[in-house]
């Protein structure tokens, strides 16, 4: 009588966690694509143990490395405030059109309003890329919730 064969294993199952998320599930997320077609995601990211916001940026470069910036200093704002909501749209052009509410005081926002731009990842990760804006704000009004910027055919995109 030929032997029978044994097999035996162990195993164990192992979970693998991340420390930490780079982005909150809940925030505002919008694709856009940079000047060479790679996408690029606008994003709001809470603060640790702070109430305030920042407005940032994913990108990935050659190497699939990925890297977040934070637009603070390109749109010359102070880091210890909150960016209540925003809206951002890319025409066929490639051109960037941004909008953002700031909380100024209960129940009050300030509204910003970026010039268009594109988007060049040299500059993006410069310390030099300022971005200016149509106008600067100077009424407060009741608290944004949400932005919305629709399509307008014969010019790209325009804040409503």
């Amino acid at each position: 009588m030929a032997p029978i064969a044994t097999i035996t294993s162990a195993s164990e199952l192992m979970t693998n966690c991340a420390a930490a998320a780079a982005i909150p599930s809940s925030s505002h997320l919008v694709a856009l694509f940079d000047e060479y077609d790679k996408p690029m995601v606008f994003c709001l990211s809470e603060i640790r143990d702070s109430t305030n916001t920042k407005l940032q940026v994913i990108k990935e470069d050659d190497d699939g490395n990925r890297f977040i910036t934070d637009l603070a200093d390109a749109l010359g704002l102070a880091s210890a405030i909150k960016i209540t909501t925003f809206d951002v749209k890319q025409a066929p052009d490639k051109r960037v059109f941004l909008a953002f509410a700031v909380e100024s005081a209960a129940e009050e926002s300030l509204l910003y309003i970026v010039k268009p731009f594109r988007v060049l990842t040299e500059l993006l990760l410069s310390d030099n890329f300022r971005l200016q804006y149509v106008a600067s704000p100077k009424d407060k009004m009741g608290q944004v919730y949400e932005i919305f910027m629709g399509s307008n055919p014969s010019y790209g995109f325009q804040s409503h």
